[in-house]
Order: structure tokens, then C-alpha cells, then sequence
């Protein structure tokens, strides 16, 4: 009786685990973003390539990448997560910030970068 209790129990919390978000490993958190997913706003025609990511010591998450302005120029850019996966617009240009290449960049050549957090943000 003390088994079938105890595996009532962990059904119910599994069960509320995965319909609140609380979740197991690998699940998404449907409170973050939209569902669990972010979308990048590089504005129209534009596509971001993810190549890093870092969280800031105060939940703010950092990813770099490279921004493709309608298919033609590409620049290196960064992008900046609230912790809810909202991009900060007090960040850049709301929420991204792009380098132009340098002078010795050739069109086609792939553009990647790293990114880190300070310790102090």
C-alpha cells in the first residue's frame, strides 16, 4: 500500500514538474523566452549565427555570433538576454551591438567569436 502511495505521489509531482516548467533535465522552461526559445531580433531581412554564450553574474545571459544583413554584408555582433530571455533594449541598439569587420575582412570569410563575462559584469 506504501508503494503504490509513493508511486502515486512522484506521478502526480512528475506530472506537475513538466506542466510548471520545474522541470527535468533537458526540458525546456516554458517561462523563459517564448516557450523556452529565444529568438534573436537583428531586425528585418537580417539572420544571427550563434557562435558563444556566457551568463553574467546577475542572470543577464551574453551570446555572440554573426549578424547577415540581407544576405549580403556580415558583421560580428553581440547580443544581450534579461534573464526571462527578453532582449535588453538598454543594451547597443535594443539589445544588439554588431562590429564591423576589419579592413583585411574578405566577404565569405567566416566571422566567429568568443565572449566572457568579468567577474564585476
Amino acid at each position: 500500500m506504501k508503494i503504490r502511495y509513493s508511486l502515486a505521489v512522484l506521478a502526480l509531482y512528475l506530472t506537475l514538474a513538466v506542466s510548471y516548467g520545474f522541470g527535468l533535465a533537458g526540458m525546456l522552461d516554458p517561462t523563459f523566452g517564448n516557450g523556452g526559445v529565444v529568438q534573436p531580433n537583428v531586425g528585418a531581412g537580417n539572420t544571427f549565427s550563434y557562435s558563444d554564450a556566457a551568463i553574467a553574474p546577475n542572470g543577464d545571459i551574453v551570446v555572440s555570433g554573426t549578424v547577415t544583413e540581407n544576405g549580403v554584408g556580415t558583421f560580428a555582433a553581440i547580443i544581450r538576454y534579461l534573464p526571462s530571455g527578453v532582449q535588453d533594449a538598454s543594451f547597443g541598439t535594443n539589445g544588439v551591438v554588431t562590429l564591423p569587420p576589419p579592413a583585411s575582412y574578405f566577404l565569405g570569410t567566416s566571422l566567429t567569436m568568443s565572449v566572457a563575462v568579468q567577474p564585476n559584469g
